[in-house]
């Protein structure tokens, strides 16, 4: 059943990312042309018009950014929150898997749309990518190595391949609670009758005021233990943790505490 309600959910959310998508391939194309006839005229009008391309590409860029987020939210609204909650909670499938399907989608529509974004990156600087390719590959191998060395330091211990793995697994933990934290607002916010968007956003900041208090508490508390290894496995098994409690808290409200009023 959760594979059903998945590929419907799919479906439904391509109506958004598609043309979103084609809007991208369309600007980065227009982007590189334009560069590529006219990089060497002078023309104040021809200049303008380079300068409106590829601020238009800047602005998909950032779309494809911040954009995913932000469809998830909207479609979760709408999906379980306004009238058409009703029709959405008559269908013979449990909360639970509702639920779920709507992370999987975020995460499943976030990874297609890193995808698009690197290939338009590439589509408009693929040439100095592959030429710079060695710098680029040392700039990547710098960061991916900066930041466990960094922690590394604080804690006075050696990088291995155990802190690299965990710094990873921190950095896809942190995209899961990113949406399971922002469905669990909202689901939060429902509960004010007259202010559900005030409610959501106050719930979105209390969760996130939370969780930062406890990484600091736990932070201070870590600190003693002196293992960069262990305060990085605490921060996946937190994050994993506090996943699955807004999963509960958005399965259990929408379950029990529905207010479509």
């Amino acid at each position: 059943m959760l594979g059903k309600v998945l590929g419907l959910d799919m479906k439904a959310c391509a109506k958004m990312f598609l043309p979103m998508y084609l809007v991208a391939a369309a600007l980065t194309g227009l982007a590189k042309l334009t560069m590529i006839l006219f990089q060497h005229n002078d023309n104040t009008l021809v200049s303008l018009s380079i300068g409106l391309t590829m601020v238009l590409y800047g602005v998909t860029i950032f779309a494809l950014v911040i954009l995913p987020m932000v469809f998830m939210v909207i479609y979760f609204y709408r999906h379980f929150l306004t009238d058409q909650g009703y029709l959405t909670f008559t269908l013979p499938v449990k909360t639970s898997t509702l639920v779920v399907s709507q992370q999987i989608n975020g995460i499943i529509w976030t990874i297609l749309s890193v995808v698009v974004l690197c290939a338009a990156l590439f589509g408009m600087f693929g040439n100095y990518i592959i030429d710079s390719w060695s710098d680029i590959k040392e700039m990547f191998r710098g960061i991916f190595f900066f930041v466990p060395q960094a922690l590394a330091e604080f804690f006075g211990n050696k990088v291995n391949g155990l802190t690299r793995i965990l710094v990873i697994s921190m950095l896809v933990v942190e995209v899961l609670f990113l949406y399971s934290s922002l469905y669990a607002s909202m689901a939060l916010g429902q509960l004010y009758t007259k202010h559900k968007i005030l409610g959501s956003v106050i719930a979105y900041i209390g969760i996130r005021i939370a969780v930062s208090i406890l990484n600091s508490v736990a932070s201070f508390v870590l600190f003693y233990v002196n293992s960069v290894n262990v305060y990085l496995a605490y921060q996946v098994v937190e994050q994993i943790f506090l996943g699955v409690f807004c999963v509960g808290i958005t399965i259990y409200i929408l379950k029990n505490k529905l207010n479509l009023d």
